[in-house]
């Protein structure tokens, strides 16, 4: 869940106690009241229901990238094909990552956790990297991680 919604989600959960035209809710500060109706509660929630600025500029499809991080495991999916788990930098972890083309472990077991700089096609649903795609890789060795 993006701050957008959790932020939307939270103010429908102030305004929640609001089930009837008499009453109100009042937000004080300290300094300023704001005071709001059933009436403006429906307004309210009715914006926050249509889709943002936010939603329309989500990140959605397949992309040509370059991602520096770790692989850290070796499974198999459903369907009995190998894929790792990838570890972003500084990002999200236990991504299901492919190699392009034939896939034998001897010739990869060298690349799962140690630092490594990847290329390939990078596929998103709503800002969420869903999958990636090696085309290639270099092993990074720890000046070249600091220095990144």
């Amino acid at each position: 869940m993006n701050k957008t919604q959790i932020l939307k989600n939270n103010l429908k959960n102030l305004l929640s106690p609001l089930s009837n035209n008499d009453d109100n809710v009042l937000i004080n500060n300290g300094s300023m009241n704001i005071n709001i109706s059933y009436p403006q509660k429906e307004e309210i929630i009715r914006n926050l229901d249509e889709e943002t600025a936010d939603d329309v500029f989500k990140k959605n499809g397949e992309f040509n990238e370059t991602l520096t991080g770790v692989i850290r495991k070796l499974d198999l999916d459903a369907s009995g094909n190998n894929y790792f788990g990838f570890n972003i930098d500084n990002g999200p972890s236990k991504i299901p990552t492919a190699i392009k083309g034939e896939f034998n472990l001897m010739d990869y077991k060298e690349i799962i956790n140690e630092p490594i700089k990847i290329n390939g096609k990078v596929k998103y649903l709503d800002d969420q990297i869903k999958h990636i795609e090696i085309e290639g890789y270099q092993l990074m060795n720890k000046q070249d991680k600091l220095n990144y």
